[in-house]
């Protein structure tokens, strides 16, 4: 009986030693949970506001994507962390991939944020992945039909996978909600001809645009002013005798090409983005020497306006 008194003392002592253990033990785990929750929280309050001054972005990569490693599902991290994600280069351009996997699970988690798949749109078109655009761009285009970004988008990751004929009827789709977008036109031209249409039909297409295709007179008002009053006189502006000269080269036609190109490098109402495309077109069709003649024209032109702006 002693005995058995003694081992059921030693019992309750063994017991009560080990439920002291186990509630200190429970105590301090609920405090370093608490220390940890707090840490985290810190992070993503220093990092959200460094997101949002925007002095310090590389800091604020740092500290939101500390938290977002336990923190997977807070939306309003991921839409601040995808912003300024692509702002903190890195090498072989892993700060894209890191913004194309966060928008990714961002739109698994809430598959309504519009303008989210647009930027992943934009970055499967830079990265080089035209699949992945061509299926998120029919997800824009299901709420927004006739956005020309993601028309264009798309039009040109078809045409990347060579699937010609879906590039053609994508790339008309992009023309006919921007008539006034050269590389629109320029597209369809191209499509035209990789889709194996008869030339008369392709310069058919590029002589419809003469009275729609206009310059912008935004860029330059002087240079406006000038080519507004060169395109009354002669009857075309500078963006149509671009398209024109591509038509003719796509038809097959590269001495009627050049000189379609050379009166579009002449005209004063060409803006920048014509001016550049006439470049590469006279590359394209072996006149280095005048298209090394304009880019120098071009980067100079530029120098003088942003002098006199300063």
């Amino acid at each position: 009986m002693k005995l058995l008194k003694t081992t059921k003392g030693r019992l309750i002592l063994v017991l009560g030693c080990a439920l002291l253990l186990a509630g200190g033990g429970a105590t301090a785990y609920l405090i370093r949970k608490q220390h940890v929750r707090a840490q985290f929280m810190a992070w993503r309050a220093e990092g959200m506001a460094a997101a949002k001054a925007g002095d310090d972005n590389a800091k604020a990569v740092d500290l939101l994507g500390r938290y977002l490693r336990r923190y997977p599902e807070d939306v309003d991290v991921l839409v601040e962390y995808a912003r300024i994600r692509p702002l903190v280069k890195e090498p072989n351009r892993q700060h894209l991939r890191d913004t194309m996997v966060v928008l990714q699970h961002l739109l698994m988690l809430r598959p309504d944020m519009q303008e989210q798949r647009r930027a992943l749109l934009r970055l499967y078109s830079d990265y080089g992945n035209p699949a992945e655009a061509v299926v998120t761009a029919d997800k824009v285009l299901e709420r927004d039909p006739k956005d020309p970004e993601t028309l264009g988008i798309r039009a040109k990751a078809l045409a990347r996978m060579r699937r010609l004929g879906e590039a053609l009827t994508a790339a008309r789709a992009w023309a006919a909600v921007a008539p006034q977008d050269v590389d629109a036109q320029l597209l369809c031209l191209d499509m035209m001809q990789a889709n194996g249409k008869a030339r008369e039909e392709i310069v058919r297409s590029a002589e419809a645009l003469r009275g729609t295709l206009k310059d912008s007179p935004s860029f330059d008002w002087e240079r406006g002013m000038l080519g507004g009053y060169w395109s009354a006189a002669v009857g075309e502006s500078a963006s149509f005798e671009l398209v024109r000269g591509i038509a003719a080269a796509e038809a097959g036609s590269p001495r009627e090409a050049a000189e379609w190109i050379r009166k579009a490098a002449a005209h004063p109402g060409a803006d920048k983005d014509v001016r550049q495309a006439v470049v590469r077109a006279m590359d394209g069709l072996g006149m280095h020497d005048e298209s090394l003649a304009l880019l120098k024209h071009l980067v100079r032109d530029y120098a003088d306006r942003r002098s006199r702006s300063s």
